[in-house]
């Protein structure tokens, strides 16, 4: 099947656009995504790109683990419709729209907005998932019945229901999987694991083109070469790192009181050694395993570290960076915290490398600053 993920425009979006598009411990994925402003728009979006079914999400809505999620519903038994059944004692039946997903092709745009419901009167099951209103499924009787929607999904319940076509409901693994939040800052208990990660991550290069630029007053991440590269120019006066990654401020504080500019590779081995770091980045994230084996043995990480470190250097134009080093002038200022929620001093340069498409920075950051930053960069 082709499909897509349709999240609504809204608060927290970038809450869930976090675990949709970047796996659990923060890999960027290729899953297709359509923002839209209502679920008809979405749905027609995605029949208009060519996708046959598609994953309706509210904004606050999030996956612990994406992989998961893509394979429990990839096998997850259905006839066209899985969602939130909500089914109270001496009510109609309708969907929470927190999550769905649809055969695109079964459907059609006028089922979001039906309002005179006429429909084979729906069974249900004896069990429910838990309490007493959320049937394991529902499938459609022999007798019709007419009514005035008044709750969301009766549309759409009722064209399926008059295909004669079953309904099921997310089971308990599915809801293991995935998470409602109300807020940004609640679903850190929930992402825990991955946000230990993060603010645990050191960066020995950066994985994006370093430009050095003139300015006085330089605001960056503490991650790889780049501040040290800027460090060694005579115009930059001030620069102040502020990274989530306690163990990258640490590190960047190492380098500052500690370094004297020679045997990058060395000054790195120890400190990873001396530190027990597990998590730790090269020149690119995610290498395979059997690179990960190669960097375990000090003489090849120390070769290879230094090596890229003087291709790098050279790029930039340094010609004696032990010297640049030592006798560098700039003032360093150095915090943990997040960037995207500094604020930025007039007349100062902001590199923000890969924040504002990071894993990290939509799941933890609020709406309305992300959504300045968004209208800032377009």
């Amino acid at each position: 099947m082709k499909w897509t993920v349709i999240i609504l425009n809204g608060p927290n979006k970038y809450l869930t656009l976090g675990t949709v598009q970047y796996e659990k411990y923060g890999e960027r994925n290729q899953q297709h995504v359509i923002i839209s402003d209502t679920w008809q728009q979405g749905f027609e979006q995605a029949q208009y790109q060519g996708f046959t079914h598609a994953l309706f999400v509210r904004p606050g809505t999030v996956f612990r683990d994406w992989t998961e999620w893509c394979n429990l519903l990839h096998s997850y038994p259905h006839q066209g419709l899985i969602g939130h059944i909500i089914w109270h004692p001496n009510h109609r039946v309708h969907l929470d729209d927190q999550c769905w997903f649809m055969d695109l092709t079964q459907f059609d745009a006028v089922d979001f907005d039906t309002t005179i419901i006429q429909q084979p009167v729906p069974v249900r099951s004896e069990k429910n998932l838990h309490d007493d209103y959320t049937p394991l499924w529902i499938k459609p009787s022999q007798e019709i019945e007419s009514f005035v929607g008044d709750n969301f999904g009766q549309g759409i319940i009722a064209r399926h229901l008059n295909n004669k076509k079953s309904i099921v409901n997310w089971n308990n693994t599915a809801r293991d999987i995935k998470h409602f939040e109300y807020s940004a800052g609640a679903c850190r208990t929930w992402l825990q694991d991955y946000i230990n990660l993060a603010e645990s991550q050191l960066w020995v290069f950066n994985n994006e083109p370093i430009v050095i630029e003139p300015v006085d007053h330089l605001i960056t991440p503490g991650s790889g070469l780049y501040w040290m590269l800027h460090k060694c120019h005579s115009d930059v006066k001030v620069i102040d790192i502020i990274d989530i990654s306690h163990t990258q401020v640490e590190f960047c504080k190492r380098l500052q009181l500690d370094w004297d500019g020679n045997n990058y590779g060395q000054f790195v081995w120890d400190y990873i050694k001396q530190n027990n770091l597990i998590h730790y980045e090269m020149d690119r994230a995610n290498l395979t395993p059997l690179e990960r084996l190669y960097f375990k043995k000090q003489q090849y990480f120390v070769e290879y570290t230094n090596s890229f470190f003087k291709q790098l250097v050279q790029q930039s134009g340094i010609t004696d960076f032990v010297s640049a080093w030592r006798n560098s002038k700039c003032q360093i200022n150095i915090s943990q915290g997040n960037l995207v929620e500094h604020t930025v001093p007039i007349g100062s340069r902001v590199w923000m490398s890969n924040i504002l498409n990071y894993k990290y920075t939509l799941i933890t950051t609020g709406y309305d600053t992300l959504l300045s930053y968004e209208k800032t960069n377009q």
